[in-house]
């Protein structure tokens, strides 16, 4: 079984030990074009809002898997900056999570949102410290806010996904939407099509519980440190990322997005935590497994 290889729920805590680089950033635009380098995003100061299409250029050679935020009415970026301090939860109730897709390096992604007035924050982990990109939806909040038609559609609810048992191979596109109460996200991995669904939703309960707590110095060490480490080994180990992966999304938020998969067995998982039970949500039953044909 492949496993996921981005434990999502853990990467805002990388803010916490880490110094954000200066950026550069270009003037005013319609559009919204974002390029990652080593030394940060390059992204414009601010786009107007209403459907918009938001390409994503990977130029290092780590993939680039973006925290998209807006943050919420009269809260500024200094007020998420010390949030973090405190925690996720806290952190995550100053903003409105996008949802985003994983771009492998050296290549572009496409995904197309309604986006609102306010500002906008893009955080990226990977080699290297944290980067921080920042620019401003400007214009009415009374703008277009239906996306064009998708082939299919994937719903997050609490807790389940919604989405075909067999899904198209091939180039499409998805219209991901949250229609829960909680935050989630979509990791897809193949599996072994000769597994039974209990023996892979067996192993992944036992990759969201992770290993027992031992006292070592290795126990000890920052969750950034301990997660950024094990995203590594696991991506050497089983040989690359998951076939699709959607990070974080608010409720009520929703997103086109273009997706390729190859035919074969793959888990649908949701590795994000539930603050009020402390389960994480593929615990509490989103897992699904679906067949591509």
């Amino acid at each position: 079984m492949r496993k996921s290889t981005f434990p999502i729920a853990l990467l805002l805590l990388i803010l916490l030990f880490a110094v954000f680089p200066v950026l550069a950033q270009e003037g005013v635009e319609s559009g919204l074009a974002v390029t990652l380098t080593a030394d940060g995003f390059t992204i414009p100061e601010t786009v107007e809002s209403g459907i918009t299409t938001i390409s994503f250029a990977n130029e290092t050679e780590a993939p680039l898997t973006p925290i998209f935020a807006r943050l919420n009415a009269e809260v500024a970026i200094e007020d998420f900056m010390t949030a973090l301090q405190e925690g996720e939860e806290a952190a995550i109730a100053l903003v409105t999570l996008l949802g985003s897709t994983m771009t492998m390096p050296m290549s572009t992604s496409e995904i197309t949102y309604a986006l609102e007035p306010g500002t906008h924050l893009l955080l990226n982990f990977g080699d290297g410290p944290p980067q921080i990109g920042q620019f401003a939806v400007t214009g009415s909040a009374d703008v277009e806010t239906e996306l064009p038609e998708a082939d299919m559609t994937v719903s997050l609810v609490d807790f389940a996904f919604a989405i075909p048992l067999t899904v198209p191979a091939g180039e499409q596109t998805w219209l991901v939407r949250n229609i829960g109460e909680q935050w989630h996200e979509v990791a897809i991995m193949e599996v072994d099509p000769d597994m039974s669904i209990a023996e892979i939703q067996q192993g992944i309960l036992a990759e969201a519980q992770g290993p027992p707590a031992e006292a070592t110095a290795e126990a000890a060490e920052p969750a950034s440190e301990a997660t950024a480490e094990a995203t590594e080994a696991a991506m050497a180990e089983e040989g690359g990322p998951p076939a699709f992966l959607w990070l974080p999304m608010s409720p009520g938020q929703e997103a086109l997005v273009p997706v390729n998969i190859p035919p074969g067995t793959y888990a649908v998982v949701c590795f994000l935590p539930d603050f009020a039970s402390g389960h994480s949500h593929v615990e509490l039953g989103m897992f699904q497994v679906i067949t591509v044909s």
